[in-house]
């Protein structure tokens, strides 16, 4: 009986964070839409004073120098343009089930996915917070192909990878995976923090409105849009997932278990002494045949 009342509790719960998240969802896709078309606008306008610098260019070396800075907020522009589609994608499937990511599926490179997201917050690692990223993939991963919603799919990565950017100390390394076994496609990340997450924490960042303790990390944001919470419904209720998130004194995507795939390095190089400090690791796993 107390295990019947416990059950209907928890749906209880999801059904009123439900109804929290439908009332509120307006707020919050305005909320996020603000970062992607403020980088819009600043790329625009450094767009524009490049090519008046590759116009009235003295030399070539002078033009081609300012023709390699232009092209850096050519992929700000194509990266926000894609996060507000995203958005605005999300907004349509605001009830996310197996259904509707099926709907509008489409066959699509993984691996390509994953790499322009990570790419498109490469300003950001570098010039503003200092940061690293390594990731770890088997490479057959860059073949593969999957059939699914692909907004859902860039939106969780860019939640996910985001989330890291945002919270990783600075000068600190990101470390991630992703890989496949026989059932499901895995995606892990870790970056660290000054001290373990404690269990109550971790159980609230997939809150709307998640804090993280500003002990913890270098920097006290409040998360005020759709972020992890999406992440958690793409991938609990969407794909029929899972999540598993923990806080350590150490790295859990470690050398020794990382050493039988390849690496591509993002951001900043830094050597490998941070898998003795403590992290916050997520890993995401998703069922292939939704994939398909």
């Amino acid at each position: 009986m107390e295990e019947k009342y416990e059950e209907l509790k928890k749906e209880h719960e999801e059904l009123l964070r439900e109804r929290e998240f439908h009332r509120e969802i307006d707020k919050l896709l305005i909320h996020d839409f603000k970062s992607p078309i403020a980088k819009l606008n600043m790329a625009e306008a450094m767009l524009n004073d490049y090519l008046e610098k590759i116009r009235d260019a003295k030399d070539d070396e002078e033009r081609k120098k300012n023709i390699f800075e232009a092209r850096r907020f050519l992929r700000v522009i194509g990266s926000s343009g894609r996060k507000v589609s995203d958005l605005a994608e999300i907004l349509r499937l605001s009830d996310i089930t197996p259904e509707t990511l099926k709907k509008d599926s489409q066959k699509f490179n993984l691996w390509e996915r994953l790499d322009e997201t990570i790419q498109s917050y490469g300003h950001e690692m570098i010039s503003q917070r200092e940061l690293g990223l390594e990731l770890y993939f088997q490479e057959d991963i860059k073949d593969w192909e999957v059939n699914t919603n692909i907004s859902a799919i860039r939106s969780i990565f860019s939640n996910v990878v985001g989330n890291a950017i945002q919270y990783a100390p600075r000068e600190s390394v990101i470390k991630s995976s992703i890989y496949k076994n026989s059932e499901n496609l895995i995606f892990e990340l870790e970056n660290m923090v000054t001290q373990p997450i404690d269990i109550k924490e971790l159980k609230q960042i997939f809150e709307k409105g998640y804090r993280l303790d500003e002990t913890q990390t270098d920097i006290n944001r409040r998360n005020e849009g759709l972020g992890l919470y999406f992440v958690e419904k793409a991938i609990k209720k969407g794909y029929q997932g899972k999540i598993e998130v923990s806080s350590d004194n150490s790295f859990q995507i470690t050398e020794e278990k990382t050493k039988a795939l390849s690496k591509k390095s993002y951001g900043i190089n830094y050597s490998p002494f941070y898998e003795t400090l403590p992290s916050f690791h997520m890993k995401l796993s998703i069922p292939r045949n939704s994939l398909v």
